[in-house]
């Protein structure tokens, strides 16, 4: 082996180690605190507050969780993640080109765009719910109380699959870019339908306010935002941003600038 004069063994051998035997993601993978409170902890460790405006290095294993008011924001090799309040979300395996995460609660806007493969579980060991994606993005939302996955696809196309008590592979639906679906404790996906509907299962799942924001972040990453689901007359307020829950078409009228007699020359 060509070892430069200036290493000594050691350091050859820790060199090559790293280079051959480490089983790190590549970097960079790191969660950031949008707001309070988002923690993190190692595979075997206690999470600890990441501290709001900073970022930390996340690796295999890792979990992220969030408070009833958290938010944060997660930058992996091939992908985005904004993670919304009360979600609990732990990292199996982290690669250039994709991801397997696997989510005990909560809800999440997932941008795959530059991935090959990217697999989301929902529910414990084994999951209740998995979702394939790929160059997609998605609206992701696990109730572990009411055993309720939700997806909602915006851009591409995702394969959402119930998961037997047994851990074996049930039914699968695919869902295209304006469509949704969700899978109910363990039972096969519902049929796919258009975003547009889905303001019942966003009440029943308590997401009304979490899929606003979804909307904004969308908005704020210049992709085009979902459709707000068509409601009667209602307004939800977020950050001082209101928002109405159907679509008000509103004409203004601009009156033209008097019209001066012209004068004549003397």
């Amino acid at each position: 082996m060509f070892r430069p004069k200036w290493l000594p063994p050691i350091a050859v051998m820790l060199v090559a180690g790293t280079i051959l035997f480490c089983g790190c993601p590549p970097s960079p993978s790191t969660i950031e605190a949008v707001t309070p409170t988002v923690l993190r902890a190692s595979e075997r460790g206690t999470l600890t507050p990441v501290p709001l405006g900073t970022s930390q290095g996340i690796s295999n294993g890792d979990r992220v969780s969030t408070s009833a008011q958290g938010e944060g924001w997660l930058k992996l090799p091939c992908a985005w993640l904004r993670v919304f309040r009360d979600t609990d979300l732990q990292f199996k395996q982290i690669s250039v080109d994709g991801a397997n995460l696997a989510a005990a609660k909560g809800a999440m806007v997932t941008n795959t765009t530059r991935c090959a493969s990217f697999k989301m579980s929902s529910g414990g060991d084994p999951p209740e719910a998995v979702v394939e994606m790929r160059g997609t993005t998605v609206f992701f939302a696990f109730d572990s109380n009411k055993h309720i996955t939700l997806l909602a696809v915006q851009d591409g196309t995702a394969t959402l699959t119930n998961v037997l008590a047994n851990g074996s592979s049930g039914d699968a639906v695919t869902v295209a870019a304006g469509n949704a679906s969700v899978v109910r404790r363990r039972n096969p996906p519902e049929p796919a339908r258009p975003i547009s509907g889905m303001e019942i299962i966003l009440g029943e799942m308590d997401l009304d306010r979490v899929y606003a924001l979804a909307v904004q972040v969308l908005q704020s990453e210049r992709i085009r935002a979902f459709d707000l689901p068509t409601l009667i007359r209602q307004t939800v307020i977020i950050r001082e941003t209101v928002i109405l829950r159907e679509t008000v078409v509103v004409t203004v009228t601009v009156p033209r600038p008097a019209t001066v007699p012209a004068t004549r020359a003397p």
